[in-house]
């Protein structure tokens, strides 16, 4: 079951505003997730993330698994 309400979202359209491309916004929409699904990143999250920036979901994964700051 999705987790990002609106006001999630909106937190993710402004990071994503912030950069040049939707993909550059990934590292902190990780943040973002992590917070939301309480200090850890499921593959819901990570899909979620996928969804809304438009990637491919093997992308944000690979992003998640390769740095420790991510659980």
């Amino acid at each position: 079951m999705p987790r990002f309400d609106d006001e999630t979202k909106a937190r993710l359209d402004i990071l994503i505003a912030r950069y040049p491309t939707p993909r550059a916004a990934l590292l902190p929409a990780l943040w973002v997730a992590q917070e939301v699904y309480g200090g850890w990143l499921p593959p819901e999250a990570m899909q979620e993330v996928a969804d809304h920036l438009g990637v491919a979901p093997s992308d944000v994964a690979g992003v998640a698994t390769f740095y420790t700051m991510y659980n």
